[in-house]
């Protein structure tokens, strides 16, 4: 009870005016911090539209985690605020085509200098150093270009990452990127250059798929040396139906980021994109890459209700302390473990899934 109650709501009209306009407003109050975002998108519902658009701005404050080995975790209070205008064009055939935009951004970003450290009676201010300075606040209005490109066919499989669900595999190539700079030079607001880009390509069959997929950004201010604000992730797949009840699937995943200008860390164990066995680990770094091997047997549906399968898993990975605060770089660490995987009505795509995780390799927080 030493915390507020987290309450919020969200609204979303897919005919606005009626037009296929798409509407989305949320806010959410959560017990430390919280958001509000609005937005307003004419957005690529078939391959036959020219253009599209979006209008929208999104404020957050977030109390974000920095994991100390054998401590309590501190909090940092960040704020930012971001907006955003964009207007695209398409050209081409449907799926060989071409994508040009165009794009106005802003941003504004509070120093993030207090943090805190949650207790059992309310949160604590943290005294310690480490974090002074570290992430000073910053404007920045960017104007730029969008440009895309896109060489794919897709081909509808089952039981891939479903039980027996149906899914579209992109076979082919798509790339994008967005270039912007700085369009107003005011006294504290920044002169940079902001580039990111993004890469898929893969190939799949109805018995198996490779694919891989590559984001990053980041950022040079005018007159600077050296790149910051560097973040990026990606992930290469491959999937195997051995027989029509059988699969095999590995997949190598990384995420990280250098000389980063706003709180963040990464742990071994958070649930998107870390290991299984270590959510309660104590420890945080830059950077992490994590090797998943899966092998799945569909069972027999439940009187033709549901579909149920089984799965034997292991995760494999490292942690590199880079140069966020209490960063620690991990031995290999590993975990293994076992899934259990519904779904209801058959055939469907929506899957529960329930992994039970064992660490192999202790670390501070995790035997």
């Amino acid at each position: 009870f030493a915390y507020r109650d987290g309450l919020g709501f969200q609204f979303r009209d897919a005919l606005t005016l009626g037009r296929p306009w798409l509407t989305s407003i949320a806010a959410r109050r959560d017990p430390l911090g919280g958001f509000w975002e609005a937005s307003v998108r004419a957005p690529f519902y078939t391959d036959l539209q020219r253009d599209a658009w979006y209008v929208g701005a999104r404020q957050v404050r977030a109390f974000v985690p920095f994991r100390r080995a054998g401590q309590q975790t501190v909090l940092v209070d960040a704020e930012r605020l971001q907006w955003m205008a964009s207007f695209g064009h398409r050209i081409g055939t449907p799926r060989r085509s071409g994508i040009g935009g165009l794009l106005l951004e802003g941003e504004d970003v509070k120093a993030a200098e207090n943090a805190v450290v949650a207790t059992d009676s309310g949160a604590v201010p943290y005294t310690g150093g480490e974090l002074r300075g570290r992430y000073p606040g910053f404007t920045t209005v960017r104007g730029g270009v969008a440009l895309g490109l896109r060489y794919l066919d897709f081909r509808p499989v089952r039981g891939f990452d479903a039980i027996t669900g149906r899914q579209d595999v992109a076979n082919g190539v798509q790339l994008s990127a967005r270039i912007t700079r700085s369009l107003l030079g005011e006294e504290g607001v920044e002169r940079d250059l902001l580039v990111g880009t993004s890469l898929y390509a893969g190939r799949g069959t109805d018995r198996s798929l490779t694919a891989v997929q590559l984001d990053v950004e980041g950022r040079r201010e005018r007159g600077a040396e050296e790149w910051d604000g560097i973040v990026g992730s990606g992930r290469a797949a491959w999937y195997q139906r051995a027989t029509s009840r059988w699969l095999h699937s590995l997949s190598i995943e990384g995420s990280g980021g250098w000389r980063t200008r706003v709180p963040y860390q990464l742990s071994a164990g958070d649930l998107h994109g870390g290991l299984r066995g270590y959510l309660d680990t104590q420890v945080g770094g830059a950077r992490r890459v994590v090797v998943r091997l899966e092998e799945r047997l569909r069972l027999p549906s439940i009187r033709d209700r549901a579909d149920v399968a089984v799965a034997l898993f292991s995760d494999a990975g490292k942690l590199w302390a880079g140069s966020v605060p209490f960063g620690v770089t991990t031995p290999f660490i590993a975990s293994a473990g076992a899934s259990l995987l519904l779904a209801a009505p058959v055939g469907t795509a929506r899957t529960l899934r329930v992994d039970v995780g064992v660490p192999l390799v202790s670390l501070p927080g995790v035997r």
